[in-house]
């Protein structure tokens, strides 16, 4: 393979339905992880320690879309977006920093759109997004939400922007009905992995020519990044930075486990895996990209 070219999803490559027990030397628990997953356990021998333990989700959730009043359950609409909260609450507690609305807003050529990080850490000058797709599935990075990042980066050129990736075994979210409690309950047990990784990475994944192009006016523009590479980021950090071309020195990467005590609405998380990159020159990089916005 050479060092640009993006491996093929294949079918015995894919992810495991099945889960499987395995105990990690450094944790007394029982991590639960589909068998590609607790595969990559021998370079987890940390835990990471979030910034709050106990997640509470109920008064911003339930406030934003409530449940239908004679039914108790979400609609899937619902469900799919109470998903997306879920991990904003989860972002928040490993990460810190706040949940954040709006930052700005700005008008392109289809009208006007809004940059909005999921979490802001002001005093840190971080702004953080969160996306969850379930494992064995393609992730896509929409060409809209890309340029906005851009945009922001420019207008905050101090910021340092993160992107954390899920990777998650929750089946038909799309069509499920189910109370709130159950969703929690499920993506507490179901949660498999997270990739935090900054946006010079992310950023250089979307305009790689390696990857698939959805250009079709009947969805968003975007690039689509198979579930095999993404898996790279979790088993094979070096191959998944050099397969986009990128220096191997200009990054650090991070490998453990959620805590044990993590819950959410006192439902205990099952532990997963974290792998947190760390990016070298990411003020060299951003200031190369401010200068290519044109004004």
């Amino acid at each position: 393979m050479g060092m640009g070219e993006v491996p093929k999803l294949s079918t015995e490559q894919r992810v495991s339905d099945g889960r499987t027990a395995v105990q990690h030397l450094h944790v007394e628990r029982i991590v639960v992880l589909t068998p590609m997953f607790a595969k990559a356990l021998p370079h987890y021998q940390k835990t990471y320690q979030p910034i709050y333990n106990d997640i509470k989700t109920s008064r911003h959730i339930q406030l934003a879309l409530p449940m239908n009043p004679i039914t108790n359950l979400y609609s899937t609409y619902h469900a799919h977006v109470k998903m997306g909260q879920f991990y904003e609450h989860l972002t928040k507690a490993l990460f810190g920093g706040q949940l954040c609305d709006s930052i700005i807003e700005c008008k392109n050529g289809k009208g006007r759109s809004g940059i909005k990080p999921d979490i802001i850490d002001r005093p840190n000058e971080i702004a953080i997004e969160s996306k969850a797709n379930r494992s064995g599935h393609h992730m896509n990075l929409l060409d809209d939400q890309m340029e906005s990042y851009r945009l922001f980066q420019t207008l905050n050129e101090s910021y340092t922007i993160y992107f954390v990736f899920y990777r998650h075994g929750y089946k038909r979210i799309k069509s499920i009905k189910e109370s709130l409690a159950d969703l929690h309950k499920n993506l507490s047990q179901k949660t498999y992995a997270a990739i935090k990784l900054p946006f010079d990475i992310v950023y250089t994944m979307w305009k790689h020519k390696g990857f698939k192009r959805y250009v079709q006016k009947t969805w968003h523009y975007c690039t689509i990044i198979n579930s095999t590479f993404m898996n790279m980021f979790l088993f094979e950090p070096q191959k998944a930075l050099t397969t986009i071309g990128l220096n191997l020195n200009e990054f650090d990467f991070y490998c453990s486990l959620s805590s044990q005590q993590l819950s959410i609405e006192g439902c205990l998380m099952d532990q997963f895996l974290i792998v947190d990159y760390k990016s070298k020159n990411y003020s060299n990089w951003s200031d190369k990209l401010v200068n290519k916005v044109p004004f």
